[in-house]
């Protein structure tokens, strides 16, 4: 996934709406953390973290480079409290959903904070 590419941010259940809803529900997104600490990878614009609405999409996606790597959990308060601030601060983007293919929906976390208050 060398290079990702940005899907319209829509208010379906496939798009930015739906991510959103399904994260709320959930209380929680997850990532992929291996041995390494948690995956990224690097577009055009610098390092992309991955997150998914549901572990059984982010387990999809253990392939490969990433095969050592379980779902992990993050809860809405440390996500609203640690991660997307932190993220924000470090200049860092978001990769929502990301597929195989390498679609998925390229976010700023300050975006992705506010969206979830």
């Amino acid at each position: 996934m060398s290079k990702a590419t940005t899907q319209e941010i829509t208010g379906d259940d496939e798009g930015y709406g739906g991510f959103l809803t399904r994260t709320l529900a959930a209380g929680a997104l997850w990532a992929l953390k291996g041995e390494g600490g948690y995956v990224a990878f690097h577009d055009e614009e610098g390092p992309c973290f991955p997150f998914w609405s549901s572990p059984v999409a982010a387990q999809a996606l253990a392939t490969a480079d990433w095969a050592d790597c379980q779902p992990e959990r993050v809860g809405l308060a440390e996500l609203r409290g640690v991660w997307l601030p932190g993220m924000a601060k470090a200049g860092r983007l978001l990769m929502l959903e990301p597929s195989a293919d390498g679609e998925g929906i390229v976010c700023d976390p300050g975006e992705l904070l506010a969206d979830l208050e």
